[in-house]
This record gives structure tokens, C-alpha cells and sequence, in this order.
């Protein structure tokens, strides 16, 4: 494929938190108790690749974002998650700016759940046998 990767999604939306947020700690996968507060963790919940024409793919990654802070509030939380609609509406991706579609959140125990989605299109690389 010929195009972003999911690597480089990920590191898109990591570098997007991180100019917004300095000082916070970053992380991928899941978000451990014991990892230093106040923390993102970013997830890559679902892949999907979708042939449109020819060479051409739609891809769509699902992400969900947790934010762990020492004293949560729900004012805070929520505050934190209506900075995040913004920040994630457009992301840079390898020279490229590509939209957070279906963002949503919810927050359980005292952790905001984020989720978003990133559409984007790639084309499928031609290889030509030899003869």
C-alpha cells in the first residue's frame, strides 16, 4: 500500500497530544495504574480496508484515547474531552492533514474514554512479474 500506515497515524495523533499537552505522559496500548499522572494512552482499536476502484483503498482506523489525571473532576474531564474535539478534528500524517471523524466520549471511574476515527485513502502498489 502506498500511503500512511497505521504507525503513522499513531504517531500523528501522539505528537498532536503532545504539543498540546507538554509535561503529560504519553503511552501506547493500555494505560497502567502505576505510570506517572496526568497521562494519555493511546489504543488502535480497529483497522478496516476497504477496495473502492482499481488500485484505490479507503482505510479507517479506530482509536480510543484514555486521559488519567491525579484528581479527577468531572468538569475537568469534560473539559479536557471538548479540547480534544478540537485538536484531533485534523492531525498531520507523513506531510499530509487528515480528519478525527465520529469522535465521542464517555467517562467511567474518574478516566475520560476518547474514541475517533481517521478515514483516509491509499493505492495498492502495482507489482509487475518479470518476462
Amino acid at each position: 500500500m502506498i500511503g500512511m500506515t497505521v504507525d503513522d497515524v499513531l504517531d500523528g495523533i501522539m505528537d498532536s497530544l503532545g504539543e498540546k499537552y507538554p509535561g503529560t505522559t504519553m503511552a501506547v496500548g493500555e494505560a497502567k495504574e502505576d505510570y506517572p499522572k496526568p497521562l494519555f494512552a493511546v489504543k488502535l482499536m480497529s483497522v478496516a480496508n476497504n477496495r473502492e476502484m482499481g488500485r484505490r483503498y479507503q482505510l479507517i482506523h479506530q482509536f480510543k484515547i484514555e486521559y488519567m489525571t491525579l484528581v479527577p473532576t468531572y468538569k475537568g474531564l469534560h473539559d479536557t474531552a471538548n479540547h480534544l474535539y478540537t485538536i484531533l478534528e485534523n492531525i498531520a500524517v507523513a506531510g499530509n492533514l487528515i480528519q478525527g471523524r465520529g469522535m465521542r466520549h464517555e467517562i467511567i471511574n474518574g478516566v475520560l474514554h476518547f474514541y475517533v476515527h481517521f478515514n483516509f485513502h491509499a493505492l495498492s502498489v502495482v507489482t509487475r512479474g518479470a518476462g
